[in-house]
């Protein structure tokens, strides 16, 4: 095993990106700072390591093995002969290079920030196709999970539109429409059918509140998904003390402020959350939490029109819980969570498994490139 620092720029062939010209139909990403940002019917680079330069992302790290185009807020880092794309991609997730940045109104890169950065790698190819290939099995795991929980929460999602939107539900050419709803089916506000709440953020001003082991919640974390863990834990004292609260399994929340509006999670254990997220909990003796995330889901845009406010766009609990909403008969939801429930169960432990895989990988990569394990 050889390993000993080495310059970016004996590394890589240095590329500027540049202003991209989407299209709905190209067949090759667009990258920019914060990753995959649409596509475009050309490509002006491949095979390459893309660098975010400017901005929140600023040092962010992605890598494609195939043609691309990369924006202006990009740089391009291909890598010379000798160098493996995919090991270089995983030395540089795990550097710092944000540190480096610089820029007097938001942080930036440049190539001649960059070049001369001397870090430490394996000098020698196969050793780099080694690590590289135990790493990408981790995420090819990865890969594979996430391709399949995108065509559960498709097909979750179409049969939601089928039975409710199209009202194309079993029985449906036989039912009484009244009102303008089936018959047996309730008319009705969010309000209606389930609990509305929202947290707290224990004062910062007491440390000792953030060491706990309860779950708290930002909206950042949501990620139409369940939520396993926060990066954030407070202690009962800072339950009882602010006007955070716990709120049980497979409770479901939906974000209110700026540009996370809309977007949703599940609990995966009882957890509390800040002020930003509203709570849904089941009330109604005939409503499911499953039913309301995908009603949330399918309205996401209609809340976002409601958003309202001057420095960013915020939706309040009221809006919420004023959001109309058809219930539809105890026989006809039975039917729908008895299709939807083993979807998002799937959908639950496919989430956990990326989660332990992405943690596992995390925790192998460093000793891989410090030379701890031999490959």
């Amino acid at each position: 095993m050889s390993i000993a620092q080495i310059s970016l720029d004996c590394v890589f062939h240095f590329l500027n990106g540049k202003s991209p010209r989407p299209s709905s139909d190209g067949e090759f990403p667009i990258y920019g700072s914060n990753g995959k940002i649409g596509f475009s019917k050309e490509h002006n680079h491949e095979r390459s390591i893309v660098i975010g330069r400017v901005g929140a992302y600023c040092g962010s790290v992605e890598v494609c093995e195939s043609k691309f185009w990369g924006s202006d807020n990009t740089i391009i880092l291909k890598p010379k002969d000798g160098h493996n794309l995919k090991y270089w991609f995983y030395r540089l997730k795990s550097y710092p290079l944000g540190n480096y940045s610089g820029g007097a109104a938001q942080p930036l890169l440049t190539q001649k920030t960059l070049k001369p950065i001397k870090i430490n790698s394996h000098q020698i190819e196969s050793e780099q196709f080694r690590i590289a290939e135990i790493l990408s099995t981790y995420d090819d795991l990865i890969d594979n999970s996430t391709k399949r929980i995108g065509l559960l929460e498709k097909s979750a999602c179409l049969l939601f539109r089928e039975w409710f939107i199209r009202l194309q539900y079993p029985g449906h050419e036989n039912a009484n429409v009244k009102d303008g709803i089936p018959e047996g089916w309730t008319h009705g506000n969010v309000n209606d059918f389930y609990e509305t709440a929202s947290g707290g953020t224990p004062s910062r001003k007491n440390p000792d509140y953030f060491t706990g082991d309860i779950n708290w919640v930002k909206t950042q974390e949501l990620l139409d998904g369940y939520i396993f863990e926060t990066d954030e834990k407070i202690t009962e004292q800072a339950i009882s003390e602010s006007s955070a609260k716990i709120f049980p399994e497979n409770t479901v929340l939906v974000a209110m402020y700026g540009a996370t509006i809309g977007r949703l999670g599940i609990l995966a254990k009882p957890s509390s959350t800040n002020q930003a997220c509203c709570a849904l909990i089941t009330k109604h003796k005939d409503s499911n939490p499953f039913f309301a995330y995908l009603f949330l889901a399918e309205n996401k845009q209609g809340l976002i029109n409601l958003a309202q406010g001057a420095a960013q766009n915020n939706i309040s609990q009221q809006v919420i819980r004023n959001y109309p909403m058809v219930l539809p008969a105890k026989n006809i939801m039975d039917a729908f969570v008895e299709r939807v429930e083993p979807i998002f169960k799937l959908k639950q432990s496919l989430e956990l498994q990326i989660k332990n895989l992405a943690t596992a990988r995390d925790l192998l990569l460093p000793r891989l490139m410090n030379g701890d394990i031999t490959v």
